[in-house]
């Protein structure tokens, strides 16, 4: 019980630091690309949205990778798609 606790805890660590990793990288590549984006875009889009869809969708793709990949399948293998 205490192994399997230990081990769980471990991965849980490993997951989410990899999914913020994911997200540096993500938002790195998003910035890199609204730099990118030409002068007239910005006349177009008030800077709240552009700024609000760049923090807000980042950051559930991160939520979005670490529980995720923390739970485990009810069912080994998992089959796909699931029954009802």
């Amino acid at each position: 019980m205490l192994v399997e606790g230990l081990f769980r805890y471990a991965m849980r660590r490993v997951l989410i630091g990899l999914s913020r990793e994911i997200e540096y990288e993500l938002r790195n590549d998003l910035f890199a690309h609204l730099l990118r984006l030409p002068l007239s875009y910005y006349h177009r889009q008030r800077v709240g949205d552009v700024m609000n869809r760049a923090v807000s969708d980042l950051s559930a793709v991160r939520m979005v990778l670490a529980p995720a990949s923390c739970t485990r399948p009810t069912r080994w293998p998992p089959s796909w798609p699931p029954a009802p």
